[in-house]
């Protein structure tokens, strides 16, 4: 029914699986956007022009013997997924990748980036968690591999801890002065944003900002500065520069 749909550009599915009696390859090649729900696809899909993909709980794709191939995908979001569901996605085109609602969304993200960034399958020029909860120190070194980031956008109760911008830094941030300078993580990053609108804890949001500071600073003194750098502390204000 899919397939048969003439100039079909948007689509939503929910609590739905796609899996044709034939075994036939469902073929949409006019799709631009696909949102996903508790959908099970057990065949293979042809979407050769899809920009943007959002991939939302429970939300089963095609195994790693039959990826889905996006090549003009720019935008994925994955929402509320476990490590499990981690779809096997070939885009090398992709702009953005947005990961929200995990609670441990650092084993979504290095389970997507065994799959896909390590074999050379996916790239993203931009990556954004929200309202996520993460181990610092392996953030760090999963977003070290992703060769050709240049943003980084942290927002809206994503509590990061020092060990991160230490990294993010190239060197060990202390209280009054930096130390220990070695090669940052990232080297082809040229933006990072911070917002902690809804970080709960006031003291903690007060060290998330302290951190950042001290990190663009400290990457500016480097071979590898930030050309932007932009921190959002209540959600009724305005971005600010650091730099």
């Amino acid at each position: 029914m899919i397939s048969s749909a003439p100039n079909l550009v948007k689509l939503s599915l929910t609590s739905v699986a796609i899996e044709p009696p034939t075994g036939e390859p469902v073929s949409v090649p006019t799709l631009r956007e696909l949102r996903l729900q508790y959908t099970r696809i057990k065949c293979k899909v042809m979407f050769p022009g899809l920009r943007i993909l959002s991939i939302d709980k429970s939300t089963l794709l095609t195994s790693a013997s039959q990826p889905l191939i996006l090549p003009s995908l720019a935008l994925l979001e994955l929402v509320e997924l476990k490590a499990d569901e981690c779809p096997h996605i070939h885009a090398r085109s992709l702009q953005k990748l947005e990961m929200c609602s995990f609670t441990r969304s650092v084993r979504i993200l290095e389970r997507l980036f065994e799959l896909t960034i390590l074999p050379g399958h996916l790239r993203t020029r931009s990556i954004r968690l929200h309202s996520a909860y993460v181990d610092s120190e392996a953030l760090a070194d999963v977003l070290d591999q992703m060769p050709g980031l240049v943003e980084i956008h942290l927002g809206n109760k994503f509590p990061v801890d020092k060990p991160f911008f230490e990294e993010l830094a190239g060197y060990s941030l202390h209280s009054s002065s930096i130390s220990d300078p070695r090669e940052p993580i990232c080297t082809s990053l040229e933006t990072i944003k911070l917002d902690t609108s809804w970080i709960p804890r006031l003291a903690t949001k007060l060290a998330m900002i302290k951190w950042l500071r001290k990190a663009v600073d400290a990457r500016a003194k480097g071979p590898f500065p930030l050309k932007e750098a932009l921190l959002k502390e209540e959600y009724n204000e305005p971005w600010v520069s650091l730099l």
